[in-house]
């Protein structure tokens, strides 16, 4: 029932409503939902870049189309983490422009931002397509990425990024936190403590001689006097 707009069968001409009967001649015998994921098979295993000969009947007509195949790319691209910024953005797919229904694949998408990083001070949102980084075209994620690293080298005070948010182009400015240079403190001034005045050298005071008390002399022996006998 639905045609992706940007796709190979719409470019063909098959539109929506249109009811799918051949593939390559051979019918296609569709009836239950439980047939079709065999179908997606069949027509996946075709070669990307080869022709598909659709048949489709449209009200009472019976219409053939030449499909061209293309590869099947995902919705979501490569993802770059933006650590300085505190984001996340993603390539922008040929699936995503489809389905967003965007006018091309030109800049990144934001998918995640940091709570009080850089991006989402400047108002960046998860959503947002960049444009223009610093007044210069965004093609891809690749040319994002070169653009990012020679800002992250450079640091300038502030960034310009030109933004895509739903059909509005809005111009946000990140500012880079230059922290100042700490003056250091002035050392205090030591003054140096006077040397101590050398103590004069005291004499030790001789100890006192012991007093030797002189030895008595002895006294002389006396013998005793006899008186003569009458």
């Amino acid at each position: 029932r639905e045609v992706d707009p940007n796709g190979p069968a719409f470019a063909a001409g098959i539109r929506p409503d249109d009811m799918l009967m051949k593939i390559d001649g051979e019918e296609v015998n569709v009836r239950f939902p439980e047939q079709l994921p065999a179908l997606a098979r069949r027509l996946a295993s075709r070669p990307v870049g080869g022709t598909i000969r659709l048949t489709v009947k449209r009200r009472n007509r019976t219409l053939p189309f030449v499909v061209r195949t293309q590869r099947l790319e995902s919705s979501k691209g490569k993802q770059e983490l933006l650590v300085k910024w505190g984001a996340t953005v993603r390539q922008i797919t040929a699936a995503y422009v489809r389905r967003h229904k965007l006018p091309n694949d030109q800049g990144v998408l934001v998918e995640g931002i940091r709570s009080g990083g850089l991006a989402a001070k400047a108002g960046i949102r998860a959503g947002d397509i960049i444009r223009k980084l610093h007044m210069k075209p965004v093609a891809n994620l690749k040319s994002f990425r070169i653009q990012y690293a020679k800002l992250i080298r450079s640091k300038p005070p502030r960034i310009l990024i030109e933004l895509l948010r739903g059909q509005t182009t809005q111009l946000v400015v990140i500012k880079n936190e230059t922290k100042k240079p700490v003056k250091p403190k002035p050392k205090p001034v030591v003054k140096p403590k006077p040397k101590p005045k050398p103590k004069p050298a005291v004499k030790p005071k001789p100890k006192p001689k012991p007093t030797v008390k002189p030895k008595p002399k002895p006294k002389p022996a006396t013998r005793p006097t006899t008186r003569p006998k009458k």
